[in-house]
């Protein structure tokens, strides 16, 4: 739970800084880099409101916020930050529905699970926005008639009276319920090879949220306590499959509480010892294959 404070707080600073780069320079490479990474945020926060049951939800505490208010705020700042995007984009407001707009956030469904969650993400940022009950029978039309597959569609009925209950179908019969073993497996199986140290850890943060959500199984409390076990896990398997064998004598030897402290500090002592990096890689496959 204490991990929804921090994207929280993260948000917010993005916002702000967002706000105050003004309609040009939003426009530019820095500016789509802040829209990416409040979306990551985002996606994250959705990721672990899916873990939760929704009774426990309402009276869950943290960090001295209440739980409610934390999320009412990611949810608002998230908002105000789609807006920018989407003005920048297209000089449109969001509180109409635009088949510009929805199409932007809404991703036509291939087969694919990271897909679907995505179209789940994108009509309930849409709905968020969206001020009238007809806009809202719009968006339902749109994702009923325009993103789903054949197969989807069956699953799914004809029509629907609100956004939520849409949400809730999707929910239930288009997305597989992910196993704890197969997760588990493919984190202690996972290693650096050809990726980036941020791409390797993102991979890596990935797995433990997808383990802890299946784990918990819509349990608030198991999550708590499942949450911070898997994460030190998963912080010791970052370090171990570090393809950079100093870099990962480093990481271990360092008490990091968060995933992304480690994957931060591995970037730094890359950054910082360039030359080594490749060295050390070429030592260690000469090492593990003579």
């Amino acid at each position: 739970m204490e991990r929804l404070s921090i994207i929280y707080e993260d948000i917010k600073k993005l916002f702000e800084n967002i706000r105050k780069l003004g309609p040009k320079r939003r426009e530019e490479k820095l500016g789509e880099q802040k829209f990416e990474q409040a979306l990551a945020l985002y996606n994250e926060y959705k990721l672990i409101l899916r873990s939760l049951d929704k009774e426990e939800v309402c009276t869950a505490a943290l960090s001295g916020y209440t739980f409610n208010l934390v999320c009412e705020g990611i949810e608002e700042f998230n908002s105000k930050i789609l807006r920018y995007k989407i003005d920048s984009q297209e000089g449109n407001t969001m509180e109409n529905f635009e088949l510009k707009t929805a199409s932007v956030l809404i991703p036509v469904m291939d087969g694919k699970e990271e897909t679907t969650e995505k179209i789940i993400d994108g009509i309930e940022m849409y709905d968020s926005c969206l001020k009238t009950s007809d806009n809202k029978k719009l968006l339902i039309s749109f994702v009923l008639k325009t993103r789903l597959t054949k197969s989807a569609k069956l699953k799914l009925k004809s029509e629907y009276a609100s956004v939520d209950n849409l949400l809730e179908d999707m929910k239930t019969y288009l997305l597989t319920k992910k196993s704890a073993n197969s997760l588990l497996s493919q984190i202690n199986n996972l290693s650096q090879h050809n990726r980036t140290i941020a791409e390797y850890g993102a991979k890596l943060e990935e797995l433990f949220i997808g383990l802890t959500i299946a784990q918990a199984d819509g349990n608030a409390k198991a999550s708590a306590i499942l949450s911070p076990i898997n994460e030190k896990m998963v912080i010791k398997r970052f370090a171990d499959g570090l393809r950079n064998r100093r870099l990962s004598t480093v990481i271990s030897a360092r008490d990091y509480k968060e995933l992304k402290d480690a994957v931060r500090a591995a970037e730094d002592e890359e950054d910082a010892r360039p030359g080594t990096a490749g060295q050390d890689a070429v030592y260690s496959y000469s090492r593990a294959t003579f």
